[in-house]
């Protein structure tokens, strides 16, 4: 078997070193394959060997930490390199001083989130929960650092095993659509969060004063959030196009008219004929699925059936309102609908929730095994950079651009950016940066050709 890779290890469960193989496998374009053994199991002669365990016993070795549980501490080891306590060893006879795989695997597959789900400490998407306690790791794909080095290490040590170039690097341009007009109930919700901004600001009696003005005119503007071909206009103009994740309204009652989008698309003809002309402009249309649905599978299926409807052909990706993402559920139902989701990102911070620049597939804990349906991580939204109606936040603009230009640093690269469709309004004025990335990273990119 030349063009084999195997490891021998003296680990008892396989399950997720299988995973993160395959998943490096996949994003780094390794060009073989990749068998696990025993340490006691024969080798074939001439077999391309690499250790994995806690001591070591040939040429080439990396350290098994015995799959030590993540603790709240995390230990950055390098500028780009952060690490889980307890995963690393003093013995320089090891290739690194780190267990590569394991700390791959509790990035990727979220075991800190899932752990604490099990304790019924919950994230609801918000980093702020996170049990970790240093959050600007999330600011760094660790999960491609750890592979790019894996590579590094066969390049140099089995110069005979090849890998190609990895996937062209995507940047997903999306925009979510929330309200198409203004309600009560979002402007309640609006006007809570504005008066936080002026509360924030009070040590800053302008900044202040300019971030009233605004809730003030908030609450009296009549402002209209069908802004469509604002959107259109701007990327027909640069030769890209974006996904549109719609919600399709199903359950209706008074929870659903407080949390969910404010429009009903299977009553909404000119929501409709936007869509097909969308999409047939080489748009992408995807599922904005409701609060709910994030833990009803038939829900979700129905809203799923809606959208496909009005559309005249299947809808393939979905993201879930208010990015809810519940671990018992969601993922199980997302790898029962759908092929693609883009929910894994963080309402109050850019980065990377699962230490990932690359589309990957979810892990399953319960099964100890990946998710059939593939996740795009949203790594920017809107809302992460703005932190008030009045300013433009530089340091989180140029802590999103930071995390596009790590992205953009590795293998396979491919990120989700999200703008709400009334982000263009007045009301907040939140596009000009958005243009700004586009212009800077997406087209070059694109090379002059629409994405979709």
């Amino acid at each position: 078997m030349p063009n084999t890779l195997f490891i021998k290890t003296d680990i008892s469960h396989r399950g997720w070193l299988e995973y993160i193989l395959s998943e490096f496998i996949r994003i780094q374009s390794f060009n073989a394959a990749i068998l696990i053994m025993g340490l006691e199991d024969p080798l074939p002669e001439q077999a391309h060997v690499l250790y994995y365990s806690t001591e070591v016993h040939g040429h080439i070795n990396l350290y098994n930490c015995q799959q030590v549980l993540p603790a709240t501490d995390i230990l950055q080891v390098e500028l780009e390199l952060f690490l889980i306590q307890a995963s690393s060893t003093e013995d320089t006879r090891f290739y690194y001083p780190f267990d590569l795989f394991w700390n791959a695997f509790v990035f990727l597959s979220r075991l800190e989130e899932y752990l604490s789900v099990q304790k019924n400490k919950k994230i609801h998407s918000h980093c702020i929960l996170h049990p970790r306690s240093d959050k600007a790791s999330f600011a760094i794909p660790v999960v491609n650092v750890l592979f790019s080095k894996l590579e590094q290490l066969i390049r140099k040590e089995f110069p005979q095993l090849s890998f190609g170039e990895g996937a062209k690097p995507v940047i997903e341009l999306a925009h979510d659509v929330d309200y198409l007009f203004k309600t009560f109930p979002f402007m309640a919700k609006q006007t809570i969060l504005n008066l936080y901004d002026v509360y924030r600001t009070l040590n800053h009696p302008q900044d202040c004063l300019k971030t009233l003005q605004k809730t003030v005119e908030f609450l009296f503007r009549r402002q209209s959030y069908w802004t469509f071909e604002y959107w259109e206009e701007l990327e027909k103009k640069l030769n890209v196009r974006s996904i549109f994740y719609v919600h399709a309204k199903v359950r209706r009652n008074l929870l659903t008219w407080l949390v969910d989008p404010n429009y009903d698309l299977e009553h909404y003809p000119r929501l409709q004929e936007k869509l097909k002309q969308l999409s047939a402009d080489g748009f992408a249309i995807g599922l904005h699925g409701s609060y709910y649905s994030a833990v009803d599978q038939d829900l979700l299926k129905r809203e799923k059936e809606v959208l496909e409807g009005v559309l005249g052909k299947p809808v393939s990706q979905t993201r879930q309102h208010w990015l809810r993402y519940v671990e018992g559920k969601t993922p199980f139902i997302h790898d029962a609908v759908f092929r693609m989701d883009s929910t894994l990102g963080w309402n109050d911070r850019v980065g990377f929730r699962n230490g990932c620049s690359s589309a990957f597939y979810p892990y399953d804990h319960v099964h100890q095994r990946a998710f059939t349906f593939l996740e795009i991580p949203q790594v920017i939204m809107d809302f992460n950079i703005y932190q008030s109606l009045s300013l433009e936040n530089m340091e989180f603009v140029n802590r999103a651009v930071q995390v596009l230009e790590r992205a953009l640093k590795y293998k396979s690269a491919y990120v989700s950016i999200s703008w709400h469709d009334r982000a263009c309004t007045r009301d907040y004025n939140w596009h000009k940066t958005y243009e700004y990335i586009v212009k800077g990273f997406v087209v070059p990119l694109s090379a002059g050709k629409p994405d979709r």
